[in-house]
C-alpha cells in the first residue's frame, strides 16, 4: 500500500543521506494478514522507501523499486498508538 506521509522524513535520520522521504509503501508482516481492509489490530507492517517514482504513475510496484526501512504497526486510533509508544520513552 503506497501512503504519504506529512510531516516528511529526513533520510539523515534513517541513515539514507539528505533526502525528503514522503512517500512509503506498507505491507503486512504476516501473511494472512491483509491491509485492506485490515484484517487484525493492530497491524504489523513492512515499512519501505520507493527508489524511484515509477510506481506513482503505474501503481504496480517492483521488488527492485522498493528498500526496506523499517516495522511498524498500525493502530486503529491514534490514542492506541499513542499507548503503545508510551511504552517505549526513557
Amino acid at each position: 500500500m503506497l501512503i504519504l506521509i506529512d510531516p516528511p522524513l529526513d533520510g539523515r535520520d534513517l541513515d539514507l543521506g539528505p533526502t525528503v522521504i514522503s512517500e512509503l509503501v506498507i505491507s503486512s508482516k504476516y501473511r494472512g494478514q491483509t491491509l485492506y481492509p485490515i484484517s487484525e489490530w493492530p497491524s504489523f507492517v513492512y515499512v519501505s522507501r520507493l527508489l524511484d517514482d515509477e510506481p506513482l504513475t503505474s501503481l504496480f510496484i517492483k521488488p527492485e523499486q522498493i528498500e526496506l526501512v523499517a516495522w511498524g504497526m498500525i493502530f486503529p486510533s491514534l490514542e492506541q498508538a499513542q499507548d503503545q509508544a508510551k511504552q517505549f520513552e526513557k
